[in-house]
């Protein structure tokens, strides 16, 4: 039961952590690219 509830935590927290960098360092880093830019901005329209 420990095994499997860090697992499942842990997994859940580094794909949180992977979506929430990846567009914030894309956004960064790609600004000027604008892919990050449109994807983000229907993200929180929606």
């Amino acid at each position: 039961i420990n095994g499997g509830t860090v697992h499942i935590d842990v997994k859940q927290g580094a794909i949180d952590i992977e979506c929430e960098a990846a567009p914030a360092d894309g956004d960064d880093d790609e600004a000027g690219e604008g892919t990050a830019k449109p994807a983000k901005t229907p993200a929180p329209v929606n």
